[in-house]
């Protein structure tokens, strides 16, 4: 497909869910190589939105992925879903998902021998970068390939850089 979209001069956009539950490792790298396959210009990751009451939900539970307490929230109306260019997830859940997301994100500027050597060696665990810096490379990403949701991207990443820089200027209470 991505050969035809190529030779008929469409760009592919597709779009990724972190999240699925009891998602593995493996299903990520198959993830990373079919991608790698196909060449898109772009890829936008999201979490995956769960609703309380429905399989997909109970699933999670069982996986590990979702707390009861969470589906919880989720039935009163507080949504769990990427907000912020951060994977809306538990702090493991998104150290596990981190470098699949940064190794797509950069997946278009890396030649296809090195994204298949990244995965093959796993050497992807050491694009575990920040969540802002993935999403300015995002936003960088769909400036190129004009995005026209780029200033979205960007403007996230700068209010994640101001919000790092003033809780850095607030002053901490001295320990006692």
């Amino acid at each position: 497909m991505g050969r035809l979209c190529r030779e008929a001069g469409l760009a592919l956009h597709p779009d990724h869910i972190f999240g699925i539950p009891g998602d593995i490792r493996e299903a990520q790298e198959e993830a990373v190589l079919l991608y790698n396959r196909m060449r898109p210009a772009q890829i936008t990751c999201f979490s995956i939105q769960h609703f309380a009451g429905l399989p997909l939900a109970e699933r999670a539970v069982e996986a590990g992925d979702l707390s009861r307490g969470e589906v919880e929230r989720l039935a009163h109306g507080e949504g769990i879903h990427l907000m912020n260019g951060r994977l809306a997830m538990s702090a493991e859940r998104r150290r596990f998902y981190r470098p699949f997301y940064a190794l797509m994100v950069l997946l278009p500027w890396l030649s296809p021998a090195a994204v298949e050597w990244l995965v093959r060696t796993r050497a992807y665990r050491w694009l575990a970068l920040p969540d802002v810096v993935i999403l300015t490379l995002y936003g960088l990403r769909s400036a190129q390939v004009g995005n026209a949701q780029v200033g979205e991207h960007l403007g996230r990443a700068l209010r994640q850089i101001g919000r790092h820089v003033l809780r850095g200027m607030v002053a901490r209470p001295a320990s006692t």
